[in-house]
C-alpha cells in the first residue's frame, strides 16, 4: 500500500488530507513541490446535526462507531463499573456493528455491566442526530490497534459536538484538530479505563460544566467543519 501511495503521490500536482495528523504522515511520502493541504470532511451542522435541549437525558452515555479494535470500545466497557458505582443510573448506549460485537457483548457480561449497556446495532444515518441529541455525554475511546491502524479523522466527534454533546475522547493526533482538553471536550490517554471513568464521572457530577463544554464544542465545529466552510475551501 505504501508503494501504491508513493506511485499516486508522485504523479499528483496537489493532495488533500482530512487532518493535520495525516498531513504529517503524507508529507514524508510526496515530493516537496506537490501542494499538500488539510481539508477535513464536512458535516451539516446547521440543519441536521443540531442541538435539541429538550431531548437531553442527564445520565445517558453514548458510543457511536464501527465495532472494530481501533475504536477502543473495550476500554469504555471496562470503565463502566467505575462509572456506575458513582452513578448507578448511568447507562451506555452503543450504536454500530462490526466484527468485534460478539466479543464485546461477552466482555460486558463477564464484567457484569450488561444490565447498564445496550448494543443497539447499526442505525440509519438519518437517525443519528436524535441519538446525539438525547445523550448527556458521548465517548470516543479510540486507540492505535495492534496493526497500527488508527483514526484518520473523527467525523463522529464533529457530529456529536454539532448536537451539543459533552465529549470525552482519547488523545490521538487526528482528534486534536477537533477537541481541546477542557475547552471543547475532555481528552484522556488511550487504553486507560480508569482515566476514562474519571472524566465521565467528573462531567456527570458537574452537569453545568458539561453543558458549557458542549456549547463551546458546537461553536468550534460550526466555525470550522460545517459544509458551507468546507465547500468554499
Amino acid at each position: 500500500m505504501t508503494a501504491l501511495r508513493r506511485f499516486v503521490f508522485g504523479r499528483s500536482d496537489a493532495v488533500t488530507v482530512v487532518s493535520k495528523a495525516m498531513q504529517r504522515d503524507v508529507s514524508r511520502q510526496i515530493h516537496k513541490s506537490t501542494k499538500l493541504e488539510v481539508i477535513p470532511m464536512g458535516v451539516d451542522l446547521k440543519h441536521k446535526f443540531t442541538p435539541a435541549p429538550s431531548l437531553r437525558q442527564p445520565k445517558q452515555l453514548l458510543f457511536a462507531g464501527r465495532l472494530v479494535a481501533k475504536k477502543g470500545l473495550e476500554y469504555l466497557l471496562q470503565a463502566m463499573p467505575h462509572i456506575r458505582r458513582a452513578h448507578p443510573d448511568a447507562s451506555l448506549l452503543i450504536i454500530g456493528d462490526g466484527p468485534e460485537k460478539e466479543r464485546l457483548e461477552i466482555l460486558a457480561r463477564e464484567i457484569q455491566i450488561d444490565a447498564g449497556v445496550e448494543f443497539r446495532g447499526a442505525v440509519p444515518n438519518a437517525e443519528l442526530p436524535r441519538y446525539y441529541q438525547k445523550a448527556a455525554i458521548v465517548i470516543f475511546p479510540s486507540v492505535v490497534d495492534l496493526q497500527g491502524d488508527r483514526e484518520g479523522f473523527g467525523l463522529v466527534v464533529v457530529e456529536a459536538l454539532g448536537c451539543a454533546c459533552a465529549a470525552v475522547i482519547s488523545d490521538l493526533p487526528a482528534m486534536r484538530d477537533i477537541v481541546t482538553n477542557g475547552l471543547t471536550g475532555m481528552v484522556v490517554p488511550q487504553k486507560n479505563p480508569g482515566a476514562l471513568a474519571k472524566k465521565v464521572i467528573e462531567l456527570l457530577d458537574h452537569p453545568e460544566r458539561a453543558r458549557k463544554l458542549a456549547l463551546a464544542g458546537r461553536q468550534f465545529v460550526l466555525e470550522r467543519f460545517d459544509w458551507n466552510q468546507i465547500a468554499r475551501r
